[in-house]
This record gives C-alpha cells, structure tokens and sequence, in this order.
C-alpha cells in the first residue's frame, strides 16, 4: 500500500515512520509512505502557502493553489484510492473506517494548518475528511500519523501474527481484555490461572468475559452497538447485579488492612498455591513463623474470635458487639497498646528480609494499625457531631 502525505512540515514525521512497526513496515516493503512538501509548489515569490481570511478573523488560512498543486502532482493521471483531509469536521476515525482504508490501493492525506485549508482546496481536491478525535491540534500532521499508523496495522504482514489486530480494542466493538506475562506472581499479584491451565477453550472464554466487562467499565456506550449473544447480555446483568467495587481498605478489628495484606484469600483476594508458598517462606524469613508453614495454614480469612491471637481482640470487639477497637470506649486500651509495640518490632526485620516493594504492601498491611483506627475513630465521632 502506498500512502502519501501533503504537509509544510515533512520533518515532524521521521521518528513516527522510521522506527518500531511502521519503520519494518517500510522496509519489508508492506508500506509505501511518501512525504510531499506542499510549499514548493506555491507560485508567490517567497513560497507562501497561507494568508489572511477573508472577512477578517484570527489566523492564517492555508491557499487552495499550493494544495491544488500539489495534489495534482501526486495523483498523476489516473488515480485510484481516497484522498483524505484531516480535520475536525470529517466522520471519526473508526477501526471499522481504518480497516476499510487497508483495502486502498494509495490513500492521499492533506495535512491542514493554522486556522485550515480554503474551502475551495476541499472542494475540487479531497474526497473525504477524517478525524481522529474531538479536541483541537495545531495541525494535521499528528492526525496523520495516527490514520498511517491505525491503518498499517490491517495491511496483510505488517503485524506478527495475523490475530493481533483482530483481537484488540475496539475490533470486535469491545474493549480488550488484560494482558499478563512473566512472572506469574508480582508484589503479591498474581496472573489468573484460567490463563495458565492450556485449556485453549476456557482461556477464549475468560477473555471474551473480561472483555465485555472492561467495556462495560469503561466505555459503555460501545455496548450498545457490540455483536452480545443473548447470553452474554444476560452474565453481564447478572454480574452487575452482583458486582460490588474491590474495597481500597479492609481494616480488621486490631488495624491491620486485610486488602494489602499477602496472605488474605477471601474472594476477590485469592491467591495461588505459588503465591501463597512464596509468603509462607516469607513469613519465616521475617520471624512470624518458626517454620515454613503448609499453604492452608499461611492462608488467611481475615480475624475471627475463635482464630488464636495473644491479645484476642477479635473476640473481644465481638463481645462488646463492635467491628474494630476503634468504636470501642475504651480505645486505645493497653491490650491495643501492646499488639502495636509488639506489631512494630517486626518492623526492622522486615525491612531487612523484605524486597522495598514487599515491605510497602507490609508497612500498608500491619504498621499502620494505629493510623487506621485513629482514622475511624476520628469518622466516627466527625459522624455524631
């Protein structure tokens, strides 16, 4: 495919066109991209291709005879495929649009400038106008990049694999599903393990699911146009119905935040066996353990009264028939002065075994009990007044 683009500034495009998949593109010879430098076809003495509006207004407009010119020479006698305007006024550009472009044989873009192009250009040189969004450029030549670089992606050998394009944002009318890669667990997070299993069948599945999410999430007003079965239609209802946002903090009753916390598995928290051997040789590392524990035994639910802790203070907030210590009258009582104090001497331990980014996701979990329950006790009292 040949693509040529009409500018007064070729030079912004190096860097775009030479490098990454559009400078391979070229080289393979998938992709004919040829810069036409407008201003020397301009018959005034020093090359002009603007000048006062008429009717007065702020701004240069850019003159139809140095683009009439221009075009001319680049089309030749016999030209076939689209030549293109960018600028706000045209139809969106689309995957549906830049997929339907790859088809060409050459495409023309004029890059417009200042305030635009004189009508009469449009009129007698351009078949079409595309935008590429709704907000304002200094001109046409970033647009341009963009409708090369969309359109490339559909020719035939310029992408790896024939699927990619195919199974991208916006292709199928859908966001696209997330993406992971090594390793399988990171800081605590870990890839799902649908995506690890080589079940081909369920792996589709899960990605076609969050694929509808995601859109639902982000752009749902691309929903309404997406080719759902009915039965998709009906699991995302269902999902909204039962979908609740994942809370930033789950602060058990002596402070600790379950939500940052690597051992809490409750849904949607779970954690792989992997994940959960890695923070049971962590825990020994520090000193919470005396021995590498089993992967039920490290795992964690969050507090209960009848889950052995020195200072029970689960099963005395249940008593007094409260969440945390912090709606407790007597707070901070001694029993909570001792599990901080006692909570803090870990913290040298774990700074010295811990990796920066464990002991951030430790320090969020465990040293900031004091904080989190003064924060709620504060709410609280904030809330009566």
């Amino acid at each position: 495919m040949r693509i040529d683009i009409l500018t007064i500034f070729p030079e912004m495009f190096g860097g775009v066109l030479d490098a990454s998949i559009l400078g391979r593109a070229r080289e393979q010879g998938l992709l004919d991209v040829r810069l036409t430098d407008i201003r020397p076809y301009s018959a005034l003495k020093h090359k002009n291709t603007d000048d006062y509006p008429f009717g007065g207004g702020a701004g240069m407009v850019m003159m139809a005879q140095p683009i009439a010119d221009a075009m001319a020479d680049v089309c030749g006698e016999g030209f076939r495929g689209r030549r293109i305007y960018l600028g706000p006024r045209g139809k969106a550009l689309t995957t549906a649009l830049a997929r339907e472009l790859a088809k060409e044989e050459r495409l023309v873009l004029l890059c417009g400038h200042y305030e635009g192009v004189d009508q009469r250009a449009l009129d007698t040189c351009v078949d079409e106008e595309i935008s590429v969004g709704d907000y304002i450029l200094t001109g046409g030549e970033l647009a341009a990049m963009v409708l090369t670089d969309c359109v490339a992606r559909f020719i035939p050998g310029v992408l790896g694999s024939a699927d990619s394009p195919e199974e991208e944002s916006f292709s199928d009318g859908l966001l696209e599903y997330p993406q992971y890669t090594r390793p399988r667990e990171w800081n605590g997070l870990t890839v799902p393990e649908v995506l690890l299993n080589g079940n081909h069948a369920e792996i589709a599945k899960w990605r076609r699911q969050q694929s509808i999410l995601a859109t639902a999430t982000h752009r749902p007003d691309l929903l309404e146009k997406a080719a759902l079965t009915e039965k998709e239609r009906a699991w995302l209802a269902e999902r909204k119905k039962g979908d609740a946002p994942m809370p930033e903090k789950i602060i058990a009753a002596c402070g600790n935040d379950c939500a940052a916390c690597p051992r809490y598995v409750r849904p949607p928290f779970e954690k792989t066996p992997e994940a959960l051997r890695r923070i049971a040789e962590l825990w020994h590392k520090i000193g919470y353990r005396d021995r590498v524990v089993t992967d039920k035994e490290i795992a964690c639910e969050g507090c209960r009264p009848e889950n052995w802790c020195r200072y029970a203070l689960a099963a005395c907030c249940e008593g007094r028939g409260i969440r945390t210590c912090a709606e407790c009258a007597e707070y901070p009582c001694e029993k909570v002065r001792s599990c901080f104090a006692v909570t803090g001497s870990f913290e040298p331990a774990c700074r010295a075994a811990c990796t920066p980014e464990e002991y951030a996701r430790l320090k969020t979990a465990f040293f900031e009990k004091e904080e989190n329950l003064d924060r709620l006790r504060d709410e609280r009292a904030e809330a009566k007044t």
